[in-house]
């Protein structure tokens, strides 16, 4: 993930955790339908992040991010919670910087190994949060 910074080929960088298709990103264990579900509201979260910001990023809400310190140094943040990764990917965006993914490789955690994402409540805070941070003025 260092090298494209290192080169100077973009501002920020993204870990994807989508190599082999976003249905295949979660696999919760003996949670098929689980995996389905929110491997399905990832795919709606992600296309309408996508076209509010004009962008195509396939995996927005990734764990793994990387940026020089210089990135953070105008922005203000305020959430705490999950919507604190779309308040981050949004201002990045809004501020111009350039974005870059590269795979990764990802094991995803069930509930049952200490995940916590309530896909109601944090849903409806990302898609508040990718509205907010585009139409509003926040610097």
């Amino acid at each position: 993930m260092l090298k494209p910074i290192l080169n100077n080929q973009t501002n920020f960088v993204l870990g994807s955790r989508i190599k082999k298709g976003i249905l295949h990103m979660r696999s919760f264990k003996n949670r098929r339908i689980l995996s389905i579900t929110f491997n399905l509201l990832h795919i709606i979260l992600t296309s309408f992040f996508n076209v509010v910001y004009q962008k195509f990023i396939l995996d927005p809400w990734t764990c793994y991010r990387l940026f020089p310190a210089s990135c953070l140094k105008k922005i203000k943040f305020y959430r705490q919670g999950f919507d604190f990764d779309t308040e981050l990917i949004c201002k990045l965006i809004r501020y111009g910087l350039k974005h870059k993914e590269v795979p990764v490789n990802y094991s995803s955690r069930s509930f049952e190994d200490g995940k916590k994402i309530n896909v109601f409540k944090d849903g409806y805070l990302a898609v508040f949060a990718i509205l907010k941070y585009r139409f509003f003025k926040f610097y």
